[in-house]
């Protein structure tokens, strides 16, 4: 069964989400903040194994559009 409350490490320290739904994460480099993203085009891959996929993630790391604006208006 999977579990209702999720754990992210963040690399620093352990946040907590409570989507119990499949979805991955986006990490900003910059402030920190964790934005949950849907990709149900990953649920496509289950089609292409040889084999029962039983768990899976995937973590996006970049910068957010808040920083981004940020940095632009700063320069």
């Amino acid at each position: 069964s999977r579990a209702l409350i999720e754990v992210i490490d963040d690399g620093h320290s352990h946040r907590y989400g409570w989507r119990p739904d499949p979805h991955h994460h986006f990490h900003c480099s910059r402030c920190g903040a964790i934005q949950d993203v849907d990709l149900p085009e990953l649920q496509l891959l289950q089609h292409r194994i040889e084999g029962r996929v039983e768990h899976y993630r995937l973590d996006l790391y970049g910068v957010c559009s808040h920083c981004e604006k940020s940095n632009e208006s700063t320069a």
